[in-house]
């Protein structure tokens, strides 16, 4: 053998070596003499708990009843996810799947009013007015897999799949392409107007959990039977079970049971440590390949009390209709029912900053009358959070309560505007959500910092190897990732926008008589 044929097998095999190495790193580069070949674009998976919140899960495992959670705590990324105001379902999945903040994408709660009318329709996919990251990625041809996001019927024509999420108003089309419902089997839609009855507790346990099993098996199904770069799925099933069975478990909750059964009193650990196991599954069938994110769009807490809005105005500065109004009984979005914008409008254009500023300082000066302390954090202007087209769309004011109270527009006269908890919801959203990360360049250990829930579709996009739109608010999630893979994979930009060309979406009168139809979960 010639001395140039042993020089080019070593290099061969040194070139060979040194791309093994480099390709375990997730840096693949070329050598001199072995040919240039494109870096691998990665893959994602977003498996989002629908209210997860570290109040309630960090003990478990830290116990090691939630083996799997804690296992990739400990081996990735993590921290709080902060969500959007007010930490609602809607706006908070519709900023997180769009990067962009409800002033752009147009969702603000489960309901809006007609134009010039006072009538309340279910919001719908159709009201989203920017592509979230399915559509970007289906335009670019990559293949996407979506299961049970809320606000996503109707289904978008995607580039792979998508099971919508809540609110349904027609079963028979929830899916993309049309045909895929027909091989789910025995799989549950979530539904609206759920409520928790003296006499129907285990029954609606049974329900949530057959749901969420059902999520499960149709989720291990679709991810290795399609092919995804995008795969995103909502287990929704913990916010439902936190809403209604917190009060079983909190001996100091008002509404807590005694004597209720132990099916009962344990319903959150178990469905949880269910949870666990199902994401454990998940995991074993994921790729080595996949990035995993670990995610929930807003917190949780316990209730002990509720501030009724609309009898705190009424009665001490109008003898007739308040002055404000709040859409779907959750009082934390609030609207002045203004002269020219709604039929028998009462409050003048030229007293909107006057009165919106006394609403302000009163919700901010309410105290609870057994304690004295207040009740409302915060009171937010609608241009101090939202930005955007739509700003003129969004609730004139935004309250965020005090922790263990929850806002709603309750009008029932002789009710003080604090007190015991009407609703059978028991439990209710808070601010900070989760999040954990685990992959290709994460550095393992917690957040120096909190994250927002607008930055997800931008990191998602990055991991993905796609540039992110400088039109989106969030921003690629640094701190998650090693300094040595940022520097190796520098992020790329790019200029448009990614909002609908249409002001708004058009809907039939049957369409909106079914909208109109959607109950809330109370």
């Amino acid at each position: 053998m010639s001395k140039k044929s042993v020089v080019e097998i070593q290099t061969t095999v040194l070139c060979a070596a040194m791309a093994v190495i480099l390709a375990a790193a997730g840096l693949l580069l070329s050598c001199q003499g072995c040919g240039k070949e494109e870096a691998p674009k990665g893959r994602v998976f977003v498996l989002g708990l629908d209210g997860a919140t570290y109040d309630l899960i960090g003990p478990w495992m830290d116990e090691g009843h939630l083996p799997v959670l804690k296992s990739l705590m400990d081996s990735g990324a993590y921290g709080d996810l902060v969500s959007v105001l007010p930490p609602m379902s809607p706006p908070a999945w519709a900023s997180a799947v769009t990067g962009v903040n409800p002033g752009k994408h147009a969702m603000f709660d489960w309901y809006r009013r007609l134009p010039n009318s006072r009538s309340l329709v279910s919001e719908t996919a159709k009201s989203r007015r920017a592509k979230a990251i399915w559509t970007i990625l289906s335009e670019k041809e990559r293949p996407v897999g979506v299961i049970n996001i809320p606000l996503t019927d109707p289904p978008d024509a995607v580039n792979g799949f998508i099971i919508s999420g809540m609110p349904h108003t027609d079963l028979r089309e929830y899916t993309y392409p049309p045909g895929l419902s027909s091989e789910l089997g025995d799989y549950m839609t979530d539904s609206m107007g759920d409520h928790l009855e003296k006499d129907n507790a285990e029954e609606l346990l049974e329900k949530f959990t057959k749901t969420y099993e059902e999520r499960l098996r149709v989720t291990l199904k679709l991810m290795s039977e399609r092919d995804w770069d995008l795969f995103w799925v909502v287990f929704t099933g913990t916010d439902r079970i936190q809403h209604y069975y917190w009060k079983f478990m909190d001996e100091n909750h008002p509404k807590h049971e005694p004597d209720a059964p132990p099916k009962l009193k344990n319903a959150l650990f178990d469905f949880w440590t269910d949870v666990d196991r199902g994401i454990g599954r998940i995991v074993e069938a994921l790729p080595q390949d996949v990035t995993l994110i670990v995610l929930s769009d807003h917190g949780f807490g316990p209730i002990y009390k509720e501030v009724r809005l609309n009898n705190l105005i009424r009665g001490r500065d109008l003898e007739g209709d308040p002055i404000c109004y709040t859409d779907g009984g959750i009082a934390q979005l609030i609207y002045l029912d203004m002269q020219g914008k709604l039929p028998y409008g009462i409050v003048p254009q030229d007293k909107y900053d006057e009165v919106r500023d006394m609403i302000a300082r009163k919700l901010m000066d309410l105290r609870d009358p057994e304690t004295g302390e207040r009740v409302v954090k915060e009171v937010h202007r609608k241009e101090d959070i939202y930005r955007g087209r739509y700003l003129s769309k969004a609730p004139d004011l935004v309250a965020i309560e005090m922790p263990f109270y929850y806002m709603q527009g309750d009008t029932v006269p002789g009710r003080d505007p604090v007190g015991p908890v009407s609703t059978t919801f028991n439990a209710f959203h808070q601010p900070n959500g989760i999040i954990i990360v685990n992959g290709e360049g994460i550095k393992p250990g917690p957040l120096g910092r909190d994250q927002s829930l607008m930055d997800i579709t931008p990191t998602v996009l990055y991991m993905l190897g796609e540039p992110v739109p400088r039109f989106m608010d969030g921003e690629v999630m640094e701190d998650i990732f090693d300094p040595g893979y940022l520097t190796g994979n520098p992020i790329e930009y790019s200029e448009g926008s990614t909002a609908f060309e249409m002001e708004e979406e058009e809907y039939t009168e049957e369409e909106l008589e079914k909208l109109k139809a959607v109950p809330y979960l109370r």
